[in-house]
């Protein structure tokens, strides 16, 4: 059956990326996730439960280079996480100005001493810039 309209509903271009990760401590860098294939970011909740102190995270985009993984940008700067049990999580919107390509790899970055949370989520939520992708 041949496919008669190729454009997408931009609700059926988006998919959303979530990540939760257990204790997160001071220091540490966490892996979010592997982009698929090429896409925008266009939208970021993150949020925390058993917050300890006042931590601050970064969500940078690492990309393979020839020299090996080198950070590319910065997607989200240094923010301060909300408490998930009392209010909602934090949300980032973003420009159209960035494009993910296959294989970019997201990572949190966690700062500020002596703070930590006991469970981490990271919501991502992407447009696909085609129709018919190939992973990877």
């Amino acid at each position: 059956m041949s496919i008669v309209n190729r454009t997408l509903d931009p609700s059926e271009q988006q998919v959303a990326l979530t990540h939760v990760q257990g204790a997160a401590v001071t220091g540490a860098t966490y892996l979010i996730g592997v982009i698929q294939s090429p896409c925008v970011p266009t939208k970021m909740v993150f949020g925390a439960l058993g917050l300890s102190g006042a931590p601050t995270w970064r969500v940078n985009v690492l990309r393979q280079v020839s020299a090996g993984m080198t950070t590319l940008t910065t997607l989200m700067g240094l923010q301060a996480p909300t408490n998930l049990a009392a209010t909602l999580p934090l949300s980032v919107t973003f420009a159209p100005t960035f494009t993910f390509l296959a294989k970019d790899v997201l990572v949190l970055e966690t700062s500020v001493a002596n703070t930590a949370v006991e469970k981490v989520l990271v919501d991502l939520v992407v447009r696909k810039t085609q129709d018919i992708v190939s992973f990877y």
